[in-house]
């Protein structure tokens, strides 16, 4: 099966279900994330400071958003002016599954900063449902 048809009320439910976890999922990393950098400042200025070594960058990654990917779909299915959505598996993929291409990279680094709440149907929690 290469195409299915969905109900494009039920797909906008689950696209927008996936955004709200997300976008949690990205405040809660962003936040940890600073949390981190904070200590990792304070302690880089005492090691200064003290004459201890001084690194030249962080030592770890920053926190990436993708809500904007699903803005995206969701201004386009809420422009469609038709009832069912025809989607390829890929897009079945991304928009109901919640498997973007990012998506194993933005909970490996949301994990690294202490997430642990659900993180979509690749993770903890499952689909939306369409």
């Amino acid at each position: 099966m290469n195409t299915i048809r969905v109900d494009k009320a039920s797909l906008l439910k689950t696209v927008e279900e996936n955004r709200k976890l997300h976008r949690k999922m990205a405040l809660e990393t962003k936040n940890n994330y600073r949390q981190k950098a904070m200590e990792w400042f304070e302690k880089t200025l005492d090691d200064i400071r003290g004459d201890g070594p001084v690194p030249r960058v962080m030592p770890f990654d920053l926190p990436g958003d993708h809500t904007e990917d699903y803005d995206r779909v969701l201004m386009m299915l809420s422009m469609s002016i038709d009832n069912e959505i025809e989607l390829t598996e890929s897009e079945f993929a991304r928009y109901v599954m919640d498997d973007w291409t990012w998506k194993a990279t933005f909970v490996e680094i949301s994990k690294a900063y202490g997430y642990t709440g659900p993180t979509g149907p690749t993770g903890s929690a499952g689909p939306a449902g369409v």
